[in-house]
Order: structure tokens, then sequence, then C-alpha cells
């Protein structure tokens, strides 16, 4: 507040709430009774307690916003049942002709919303929630604001009326709001709402496309649903009723889901009708503790189950008929509109809030702006202060002008339990000096696609003291003076002293200079890998030299990569050159790499993309390149060794298979100037960090991806956990799914608390193509159970090294039918009791009928005995091969 006066006809957002602070609202107002003075303003988020504040001073605050170009108002006011001097102001507030953002949340016996009739309003954008607004009072917002996009309006009868002028009132001539796109509404459950009366609505919405009913029992009728969505809203692609076992017996529950059941609901994708179950909460939503949320409604209270139809066989339908019931449990939710639109909207339909999920660690959460309303996915990421989320992944798509994304992303970084949070989106503006009233806890960071400078990069190491990895795309989309680039970052910067790994890419076009650059890396101390994708400024071999000497002396890993569309080629021999000294070719992980593509004009972000971020030149197909220093020995340079070498590595590169296990650097090096060539032809390929650390991540650095690989039918992957960046490697691992690999060998070390390889590693079952797969690693948990909604095509299966449970074998029964040879080492690390084991052993067990080889490898202390190995060995009636490596238990001759 001391500061805010010398910034007052700046600010441009403005957040004053009541919510875990009472007394801010009037503490605000005492020193700025109006906003007049705030003449930028632009976005303003008003939450009060009408008992905490004289309603006077409220009052001349928000009649003051007719001197503003206010183009965003939420309010949120409690406790004013009875104050109808509010609806006076708020029909007041229509007539802003800057508002096209208006979100009104109260609970207000008495609001004349007839006076709109005598209004003109732009708005387009409208949420009126808690209010008394009738279902005939629709016709007045369509009167006054003709230019209406989206609402969502709660139809709340407070003041009862007969049932007859109900139906009358309704008959008057709707003005036709030919610009309406979306629709939410809620009925009260006694409403005496009819499906006529709303097909007089319908029709005076011919570009509807988006429609949500929270239903009472007289809109439940299919049929009825099905004439009116075909006669009355021709456009509409998407369609959800919703109930309540409140409000339908349960009884009926069966009978309205079936009536849902016909070809015509089946044949149309989005359209669904969704009921749930309720945990009953008398909590009226507008408690001063409980600003954050509306749980005015049953609808939001805690979920206990839900049914969704018509039944399309879907499997995320079949899961979120099976979530409430683990809804505490979940450890870990992957949500996403890649090659499922609309998956995200579903998901946040039953589950508004993440507040529920108690034991929520890991969310990965990547959503289309354009196929959901923003108020919806605001909420719900808001609600994650509310769990203790650890990794966060969000990916935005179409969210270029969507300003209010940067505040919640800001919002983010304050949740003490996150320590890696992933952003990849396309925001033209976010405003990140914010995160310097901000103090962070996060280790792990990756912002891409998003306007950054290279000066916000203080603000970040202000924010989050415990910073170990930073991956930044510095983006300017709003181009400041040169000058402002180059004094912005003369500001004392922040000590980084736990920062070990940066990835840092610039614009093609930046203005940051090696000058610049030495500031921010005086400041790292302990920083020991550094990874540049830079522009020409950054190219002399000779400064980077001086500055790698003097400012990261404990420097073990450097990548300064570039490309022919930012260096000519008649210029790149020269790049080389400058590396080609004798301090180079000393450090042996120092290189830079100089990359020629193949052009795309795709630009990252749309909905069938999500997977990978292509965004820039050095996601496109590569198609020739140059490393710097050459560290060829030149003494065998000349040898005819070499040359036989050389040789036998062409002949390997013309029979399409690579094989970089135990290759000697140079060898790796001239392989990887050859393979560009042909990318589209290997059928082999073998990477691996056996005797020839780094190799993994040289080799990802220049293919992040596995789907340029086409012909790419064998491959062994063998990395260290520790040696690369996680995100890189589930990157290329999960791009598998876009070939037609046939056999896979995984060997990684160093992975004892990488949980999320387990998730790739279950969905790697369920490549189609894939019959041989070998997986090797050191892991603590992975839950087998998950396979049980795989269908996989392995024959050949290998498992080593892992936790794996003997009881678990029952799981890779039920998803690898086909298995023909299955070797696996029963390693249990997560001890159960016995009884526990013997239960779960209990269930019944799929036959194996192709199964015609085993070997098990069982621990010293195992408790498995004759018995048990006996009832999964009557389910393998081909077998003709066994081999055991057992304990004490299973070594009686006359048993066996």
């Amino acid at each position: 507040m001391g500061l805010l006066p010398a910034y007052i006809d700046k600010v441009e957002e403005l957040f004053i709430s009541e919510q875990d602070t009472p007394g801010q609202v009037y503490a605000f107002l005492s020193f700025f009774p109006s906003f007049e003075l705030f003449k930028q303003l632009r976005t303003f988020y008003f939450q009060f307690n009408d008992e905490a504040i004289d309603w006077p001073i409220v009052e001349r605050a928000l009649n003051s916003l007719s001197k503003t170009r206010i183009d965003t108002l939420s309010i949120k006011a409690m406790n004013t049942d009875n104050r109808s001097p509010l609806g006076i102001v708020i029909i007041n507030l229509f007539r802003l002709k800057s508002l096209k953002r208006f979100s009104l949340m109260s609970k207000i016996d008495s609001i004349n919303w007839s006076d709109l009739t005598k209004i003109s309003s732009n708005i387009e954008h409208l949420t009126i929630s808690g209010v008394h607004f009738r279902f005939q009072d629709l016709q007045y917002i369509f009167q006054c604001a003709h230019h209406l996009k989206y609402l969502d309006v709660d139809l709340i009868n407070m003041i009862y009326i007969d049932y007859d002028e109900t139906e009358t009132i309704p008959k008057k001539n709707i003005r036709p709001i030919s610009t309406l796109s979306t629709l939410i509404l809620y009925f009260q459950q006694n409403s005496p709402i009819t499906m006529n009366m709303l097909r007089q609505y319908f029709n005076c919405m011919p570009v509807l496309n988006r429609l949500e009913i929270k239903a009472h029992t007289e809109l439940l009728d299919a049929n009825a649903w099905k004439m009116l969505l075909e006669t009355s809203l021709p456009l509409l692609t998407h369609f959800t009723l919703r109930t309540t076992t409140f409000r339908l017996e349960e009884v009926d529950l069966q009978n309205v889901l079936a009536s849902f059941q016909s070809s015509y609901w089946i044949s149309k994708k989005n359209f669904n009708i969704i009921l749930t179950k309720h945990e009953y909460s008398d909590f009226n939503g507008f408690g001063i503790d409980k600003m954050k949320y509306n749980v005015r409604y049953e609808f939001d209270w805690p979920v206990i189950q839900c049914w969704i139809a018509p039944d399309r066989t879907d499997d995320f339908r079949f899961c979120m008929g099976l979530l409430p019931a683990y809804i505490d449990k979940i450890e870990e939710l992957s949500i996403s509109e890649q090659d499922t639109p609309d998956q995200v909207y579903a998901f946040l339909s039953v589950f508004p809030s993440f507040e529920l999920f108690k034991q929520l660690r890991t969310l990965y959460f990547h959503f289309n702006g354009e196929a959901i309303d923003w108020p919806i996915v605001e909420r719900a990421l808001n609600s994650l202060s509310q769990t203790t989320i650890d990794t966060l992944s969000i990916k935005a798509m179409n969210t270029d002008n969507r300003s209010s994304l940067g505040n919640v992303i800001i919002n983010l970084f304050g949740l003490k339990s996150l320590k890696r949070f992933s952003f990849r989106s396309k925001i033209d503006s976010i405003n990140w000096s914010d995160l310097t009233k901000i103090s962070s806890n996060i280790e792990h960071l990756t912002i891409s696609g998003i306007h950054f400078r290279f000066q916000d990069l203080q603000y970040i190491s202000k924010c989050a003291p415990h910073l170990k990895y930073l991956d930044v795309d510095l983006i300017n989309i709003m181009y400041p003076y040169h000058d402002e680039a180059e004094m912005n970052p003369k500001k004392s910067l922040i000590l980084m002293s736990t920062l070990r790994t940066l990835v840092l890419y610039f614009q093609r076009d930046s203005s940051i200079t090696m000058n610049m650059l030495t500031e921010y890396f005086n400041c790292m101390p302990v920083l020991n890998r550094l990874e540049i994708k830079a522009h020409t400024e950054l190219l002399d071999g000779n400064v980077w030299k001086m500055l790698l000497e003097t400012s990261l002396p404990l420097l073990t890993h450097f990548t300064l990569r570039t490309t022919t569309f930012r260096v000519e080629e008649v210029d790149l021999h020269h790049v080389l050159a400058s590396f080609q000294s004798s301090y180079w070719i000393s450090k042996k992980n120092f290189n830079i790499i100089i990359t020629k593509h193949e052009y795309s004009d795709f630009n990252g972000f749309g909905i069938d993309k999500m997977k990978y971020n292509v965004r820039y030149e050095f996601d496109w197909p590569v198609i020739q390149c140059w490393i710097a220093p050459d560290r060829t020995d030149l003494l065998r340079a000349f040898t005819f060794q070499l040359n036989q070498r050389f040789n036998a590595l062409i002949t390997q590169c013309q029979r399409l298979r690579f094989d970089f296990i135990q290759c000697h650097k140079d060898d790796f090096r001239f392989c990887m100037g050859l393979l560009p060539a042909y990318i589209d032809k290997i059928q082999e390929l073998a990477i691996s960090e056996q005797d020839t650390p780094g190799q993994v991540y040289a080799f990802l650095s220049f293919f992040p991806s596995f789907e340029l690989f086409k012909q790419l039918r064998t491959l062994y992957f063998h990395f260290n956990g520790e040696g690369i960046n996680w995100n890189i490697v589930e990157r290329a691992l999960n791009s598998l799914s876009k070939i037609r690999i046939d056999s896979l060998s995984i060997n990684a070390m160093e992975t004892d608390d990488k949980a999320l390889l387990e998730n790739v590693i279950i969905n790697l079952f369920g490549l189609k193509s894939l019959k041989r797969f070998s997986l090797r690693s050191k892991m603590r948990s992975i839950n087998w159970a998950d396979l049980k909604k795989v269908s996989s095509n392995i024959e050949h299966l290998t498992i080593s090294g892992i936790n794996f449970e003997f009881e678990d074998l029952q799981y890779i029964f039920k998803c690898a039918p086909s298995l023909k040879y299955l070797d696996v080492e029963l390693i249990d690390k997560i001890y159960f009791h016995y009884n526990e084991k013997k239960e779960r052993a209990k269930k019944n067990i799929l036959p194996m009928l192709t199964l015609h080889t085993l070997v098990l490898y069982f621990e010293q202390d195992s408790s498995i005995t004759v018995d048990m190995l006996a009832k999964y060995f009557n389910a393998m009636p081909v077998l003709k091969r066994l081999e055991i490596k057992a304990h004490n238990e299973i070594l009686d001759g006359n048993k066996l």
C-alpha cells in the first residue's frame, strides 16, 4: 500500500479480497475510496463481506468505476441478503461502455432485472450466481446485452410467484441473441420450468454451440431433448445435462440413463448426461472462509459416485465411474486434450476442483483454451492451493490473449509443496515482476512459448532460491527498445547458489550480448551443465572460453547450439574453427552443434500436436549437422586401421543399423553426421551410456523424438537417470507410440526415485506393434495393476531389478494374452502382510495358452510356496521350458 501511489496511474489489474484476509477491503478503501485515479485499470476482482464494511463506502467505490475504462469485473459479495441498494449498483454497472466481462456472485433476495431494458450494454461474457434471477429475467439480459457470447446463470426464484405467472411472462416477444455461443443454466430442484418454455428461448439463439443444463426432474426426458436440440439448436456441438441423486431417486436412475442410450445420443460424441451422487454439505457457499468456491448448490458438494450416458464403451468414462471411490487416494493424474478433445471439459464437469484429491502429488494438465470456458479452468488451477501438489505440468493451447492465465501461473509459484513446474503455452503478456512478492520452493522449472525477457530471469532468481534446474525460452513478444533490454539487467542480481543446470533459448534476433550473459553467470557459482540455443551474437569461441573460465569454473557440460537459419552456411566453418583450439579439444563435454533443418510452418500448439513443442526451428527434422571441436586423434587419422574403422561404420549405416554401445566418442560424432541422411530408413538403433557417459544426452539433443525414425523396428535404449534430465527421456520414450517399434530394450540406471518412469513403462505395454520388451532398472514402486487397463501384443518379456511381486504375474497374464516367453525377477521392495498377499493371490488367474518358456527369480527370503506356484502353473497348459532361481521354501523334490 505504501508503494501503490507511485504506480496508481499505471495499474492495469487489481485484486482486493476478504478471502483469508478479513479487513483488507476496508483498509484499501480507506486509502483509495474511489477508483477514478486508476486511469489504466482494466481488470478488477472485488470480493467483500458486507458485514465487515459500511455499505456507502462500497457503493461509492463501485460507482466510481464509471470513471475508468474497466474491461473485466468480478464481484463476490457475502452477507448481502437484504442489501437492495446493491441491486441498483449492479444494474448501473451494466451501463459501463468498456465492460466486456462481468461475473457477479452474491446472495441478493431482490433485484429488479427489468431495469436492464433501459440500458444498452457491451458485455460479452456474463456470469450470475446466487442472486434472485428468474427464468423470465433472461429476456431482459437479451434485450440489454445484444453482443453477449457467453452466459452462465443460476435461475433462483427467492420471491415465489404463482405458477401461472411463470407460464405467461416468457410469452412476451423474446429478442434474438445472435452472438450467444455458450449457455450454462442452473435450475432449482423445485423449478416449474418445462421443455416447452426452454424451447421459446432456444429458438432465439441461432448460433449456440455449447449448452450445459443443471436440471430438475422435469428436464430429464431424452426424447424431448432430442426433438428440442434437432429443431431449435441445429448448430449445437457440445451438450451436457447434469443432475444429482438429491433430485432423482436412485430407483429411477437407471431408467433415465437408459433413455439416453439411443443411436442418436451415441452418435453425438459430445452430448452427455452426467448423474452424480454427492456427500451432503450444509454449507451455503458464502462464508468469509470459503470465498474461493461457490458451493451453494449440491453440484459443488464432494462427488462420491457418478454415472455417464450414453455408454460408448469409452475407457475414460469407465474410469470416471470408478474414480470417486479412489478420489482421496490418487497420487498422480493426467488429463489431456491430446487425441482426446473435450476430455478436460468432461473431467472438470464432474470434478470442478482438485481440492478433493487429498493425496494428489503429480498433475499433468494439458488443455485447449478454445475448447473450454476459462472460468472453469481458472477455478480448477486455483484449487491446487488446497492440495500438496509436488509436480505440475501445464500445456495450454490457444491462450494468446488470455491475460488471466498469467495471474494464475504467478499464483502457482507460491504453492509451498510445488517442487517441479513445467509450463508451455503462448501468452503475449505476463508480468514476471510479480514474482518478487512470492517465495517459491520450486527446484525444477521449465517455461516455453511465453513472453519472457532476458531481464525477467532476475525475478525467477529472487522468487525461487532453491532452484536446481531451469529451462526457459527467452521470447520477447512485446519488443522493448534495445537500450531498455540493456539497462534492466543492471539491477542487483540475486545469487542462485543451488542452480546446477541451465538451458536457455534465444530468439534469432535477440539483442543479448556476452557481457549481459556474464552478469548472470557470475551469480551461478555451482552451475555444472549449460545449454545455449544461440543467435549469432553468441557464437565466438574465444569469448566463450574467457567467460567459462572466469564465471563458471565448475561447469562440466556445455553445449552451444545454433542452426543454419541463424548462421549463413558460408560463415559456418569460421564459427566451427573458432572452437577448434586446444582449450576446447581438452574439454571433452564442451561442444558446439550446428544443425540444418527441414523447414516447418507448424507453431507447436495445435490440438493434434500436444506431445511435443516444435514451435522453434531446433525441433524441426534434422537433415545435416556439424560438431566442433573435432577431437579425432591425428596420429590415428592416417592409419589403415582408421580407414577400416570408418569403412565399417559407413557399412553399418548402409545396413540401416546404428549401434552406439561402447562407441568411441569420435566414431559417435562421425555417425551423427551421417545419420540424418538415413533417418527415415534406419531399422535398428542402439544408444547406451555403457562406458560412454553423455551419449544419450548428446543423441537426444539432436533427435529429441523417435517419430522421425519411420522404419525403426528395434531400439536398445540404455541410460543413466542421473546423467540426463528426465523430461528429455520421457519425451523420447513417449514418441515411440508414433512408430511401429517391434523390439525394445530399456536399461535404466539410477532411477530409484523416478516415479514418472512407471507411467511411461505401463504405456509402452500398450504399443500395438511391440512384440519383444526387455526392461532392466531399479525402481522401488510400480503399480503393475494398471496393466489391467492395457491390451498388449507382447510375446517376449523380460523384467529385471524392479519391484515385482509374485501375485503381479496375474496382471501380466491379463494384459499380454499372446505371451510366449517370460523372464521376471520377483522382487518385493514394498512389504505387505502375508495375509494380504495371500488374499491377493486368491483372485482368478487367467490361463496363459501361449506361454512355453518361463524363468523366475525369487529373493532369498521369499514367502512363496510350492502350493502357490502350483496355482499359476495350472494356468500354463503348453509350458515346455521352466527355470527357477529358488529360495529354501521350494527346494523339496517330492513337492516339485
